[in-house]
């Protein structure tokens, strides 16, 4: 651009002569500068202008028409006319050379700031780098000195550990003499009306028609109230040393209702959740110059509601999402009525909802502390003599039906037989209604069974309106766990019995709770005492249980206990394929599950190594090798074939 500048000038300046020599050597300089536009570089500056292109055409254009007169060879006479013809052509390319220029001094300082741009980057991934390294060494440096200090703290717990292992093991040979000296008292007190009552059952039995039958029933009967005493005292005992006795606060309150709006609260809150969590919190609150107040929550993670639905919710006949409420069923009447309960019980029933996050339902009740103690409940009227129970019998394996049937039957009384527990519930209300049948007086309950298992079907039950939530109910179970026990009886259940129950243990029941108004013992067929195996004096030992047998064979006849043994060795073979198909797919849960039904059914109908094999697998499938639970497994089916000989 200076050496175009140059020759402009010159031009101008000598445009009297044109022909000048001064003119002449700009020229020739201006010549070889654009010769320099040839270049690579220049090429590579000029390629990215979108004028470079025509800019070069004009610049060659103007060379080769002022080489007529000023290059090489010189092919005419520059007069004052060409010569202001040529100062047009080159002054008109005063403009693109500028631009040119421009923006090559742009493209220029891009790539010089390009180039600085790289080197910082260059620099700072080096920086980067460097104190990467750095970091790795010190996390290095601080992991081993950490090693260092958790060996050492390691060293000096199990130094503590072995000290309070050998403090414990001293406390424990002392607990475990005081429990020696203990068990060798109690296991005196035990078998004195232990004795007692089998010699009593042994006379009757010899002399079912002695005149002095009453009195040894008598003297049975004081024995076995004496012996219950003693246990009773025991698990008291059992439950001070574990802290797990605890005394009820008294509180003056509708217990009845308060189970009717919770029940309706959480029912409400199942229909509108199909998946989440539903939790149900109690509290005691005592606001500012107000009596102290029970407050339940009832938290589910549901549809939810907007405002319009909550300002009409406790509405009768109202629904928050009628599309949801008709898939699930309902009247619309639940809240309505839980929220006038409330208040006539001088509380209230409070919302807060979020639409597809849940609700929450507080309900709040006057919480009034009782000046004695709360009032004995009064016992179930009795019957008149010879009267039969009604009892449901909520029973998953179907021996297990029949043979509480049985027993049933044979004591004079009626009986309905479910196998769940939602269907216990359901049958409980639905006689409750008095739609043509009678309320059941007793519900024999099994802890464990499918859909519903026993523990939520009594809670289930008892949230229910009186008399069907006041019914008495038994629990069942083959197993002796005190958590057990423990879970039942929170549940709401009367009364907690082990499996096998004979006859004479539901007599004790029935007594209990219903006195002396049990129904006399429905006449049976003698059958013979059981045999021996043919060509035998004994079965091999151990294989039944021959005093169970034989009480089973008393209540039914021939036909019904070959029925009722054909029924259980085809639900044992069942349950043993079950079990084999759950070991290849190592289900263990479901292998527990089929050995606790065998083994049920077995204790009921006297089969006690099968029982036995039952129980022992049912309690170590879950921390048994695949080895070992192949081996439980067979050793689970093994007494099959021979007990079904016997």
């Amino acid at each position: 651009e200076s050496e175009y500048l140059r020759l402009r000038e010159q031009v101008r300046k000598d445009e009297a002569m044109p022909a000048s020599t001064a003119v002449q050597l700009r020229y020739d300089i201006f010549v070889s500068r654009v010769g320099l536009l040839g270049s690579e570089g220049a090429q590579r500056l000029l390629g990215k202008s979108a004028a470079g292109p025509a800019l070069l055409k004009a610049i060659n254009d103007f060379v080769h028409f002022a080489d007529m007169y000023h290059g090489p060879q010189p092919r005419g006479t520059l007069s004052t006319q060409a010569a202001k013809a040529l100062l047009t052509s080159l002054e008109s390319l005063d403009e693109p050379i500028h631009q040119m220029m421009l923006d090559a001094t742009h493209r220029v300082a891009a790539q010089v700031t390009e180039r600085q741009a790289q080197a910082r980057n260059h620099n700072q991934i080096g920086l980067a780098l460097t104190g990467c390294l750095l970091a790795v060494v010190l996390v290095f440096g601080g992991v081993a000195l950490g090693q260092m200090r958790q060996v050492d703290e390691r060293r000096q717990r199990l130094a503590l550990l072995a000290d309070q292992l050998r403090d414990a093991r001293i406390e424990a040979e002392a607990a475990s003499e005081a429990k020696s000296e203990f068990l060798a008292d109690m296991s005196h007190e035990l078998r004195t009306p232990l004795h007692s009552l089998s010699g009593m059952v042994s006379l009757l039995r010899d002399s079912p028609r002695d005149p002095h039958a009453t009195e040894w029933l008598a003297t049975a009967d004081d024995s076995a109230r004496h012996l219950e005493r003693l246990l009773d005292d025991i698990l008291d005992l059992s439950k001070l040393e574990s802290g797990a006795m605890s005394l009820p606060a008294q509180v003056l309150l509708d217990g009845t209702r308060v189970r009717q709006v919770l029940f309706n609260l959480l029912a409400n809150a199942v229909k509108y959740s199909d998946a989440g969590a539903i939790v149900l919190q109690c509290r005691q609150r005592v606001p500012d110059g107000l009596p102290a107040q029970i407050e339940f929550d009832v938290t589910d993670t549901g549809i939810g509601m907007d405002r319009d639905t909550l300002a009409r919710l406790f509405q009768r006949f109202s629904r928050a999402d009628d599309a949801h409420s008709r898939r699930q069923g309902g009247a619309g009447l639940g809240l309505a009525i839980s929220r006038n309960l409330a208040r006539l019980m001088g509380g209230e029933i409070l919302v807060r909802s979020t639409p597809g996050a849940g609700s929450v339902f507080t309900f709040r009740c006057p919480l009034h502390a009782a000046t004695g103690e709360a009032p004995i409940p009064q016992a179930p009227a009795l019957r008149q003599a010879g009267q039969p129970l009604r009892v449901l019998v909520a029973e998953d394996h179907p021996v297990n039906r029949l043979y509480m049937a049985a027993l049933l039957s044979r004591l004079g009384h009626q009986s309905l037989e479910v196998d769940n527990g939602q269907a216990a519930v359901q049958a409980v209300e639905h006689a409750a209604l008095g739609a043509g049948e009678t309320p059941f007086d007793l519900v024999l309950m099994d802890v464990h069974m499918p859909q519903l298992d026993g523990v939520a079907a009594t809670r289930a039950i008892r949230a229910l309106p009186a008399p069907a939530g006041q019914v008495c109910v038994v629990a069942l179970t083959a197993d002796g766990f005190a958590d057990t026990r423990q879970r039942c009886l929170s549940a709401g259940v009367t009364e907690v019995a082990t499996k096998p129950l004979s006859l004479g243990a539901l007599r004790l029941i029935l007594a209990r709770h219903f006195g002396e108004a049990e129904a006399q013992d429905a006449p049976t067929s003698a059958m013979p005492l059981l045999q021996p195996l043919a060509g035998s004096t004994t079965e091999p030992p151990g294989l039944i249980d021959r005093a169970t047998v034989q009480s089973v064979r008393e209540l039914m006849t021939a036909d019904e206990l070959r029925a009722l043994y054909t029924g259980f060795f085809v639900q044992a073979d069942d349950a043993a394929r079950r079990m084999r198909d759950a070991m290849r797919d190592a289900d263990t849960e479901a292998i527990r599950r089929n050995a606790h039904t065998v083994k049920g059914a077995a204790l009921n109908l006297g089969l006690s190594a099968l029982a036995d094999a039952a129980a022992r697998l049912n309690r170590d499938a879950a921390i048994l090798s695949p080895p070992q639970l192949a081996l439980a497994v067979q050793r689970c089916e093994a007494p099959l074939p021979a007990t079904r000989v016997l």
